[in-house]
């Protein structure tokens, strides 16, 4: 099944546009900052009365979206972060 699956996204879903390079660019990033932006996320959300699905769910959103945009506008600005050079600094004119 996991073959098939690797097989339809691979001939089907093979794509890129503007914003799926821009999330690309910056998953480096967010690999690296992901963690401890589950910790804080999460750390507000413990005392809220919420189930444990709940939680779940909003501290994977709010940290996934906070994920993302904290490496597109703040981490990628760092040269080591950035995997696509051109995209971080405005370009210098002459």
């Amino acid at each position: 099944m996991s073959f098939g699956l690797l097989t339809v996204f691979r001939e089907r879903l093979n794509m890129q546009n503007r914003f799926l390079m821009k999330l690309s660019n910056c998953s480096f990033a967010v690999y690296v900052f992901h963690a401890p932006i589950l910790v804080i996320v999460s750390k507000f959300f413990a005392p809220m009365g919420i189930s444990q699905g709940g939680k779940f769910f909003g501290v994977s959103a709010i940290a996934l979206v906070l994920s993302f945009g904290l490496s597109h506008y703040v981490f990628n600005r760092i040269p080591m972060f950035n995997t696509n050079p051109s995209a971080g600094s405005p370009k210098k004119s002459a």
